[in-house]
């Protein structure tokens, strides 16, 4: 979405909103037993990852002469991703699975 504040005015509001979910991520399968025999690391399409967040930036540009002229832009960015699916061993503990942040068990 692109809003000019006032007509003809050197001030701009640009947004963008977002989210997005991707699957079959490329990864390490870390869920494959020793037992298989294989030596090598096994890789497959097994990821999937959940995206979301903002983008803005509020430009103005102003004009003095036609060859002379300012122009500044200011930009702000959030977003967050969380893993919906992670190959990863089933652990006993739960302090061993760290998908978010394993500072709640330090």
């Amino acid at each position: 979405m692109e809003l000019g504040l006032l007509k003809n005015s050197p001030l701009k509001l640009n947004v963008d909103v977002f989210k997005d979910n991707r699957r079959n991520i490329y990864m390490l399968r870390t869920n494959f037993p020793n037992s298989g025999g294989l030596e090598a690391n096994v890789y497959g399409n097994v990821g999937e990852l959940a995206s979301k967040g903002i983008d803005a930036s509020l430009d103005y540009q102003k004009f003095f002469t036609k060859d002379f002229w300012l122009t500044g832009r200011m930009n702000f960015t959030y977003s967050t991703n969380e893993y919906v699916q992670y190959d990863e061993p089933d652990y006993k503990e739960a302090w061993q699975l760290c998908r978010r942040s394993c500072s709640q068990f330090l």
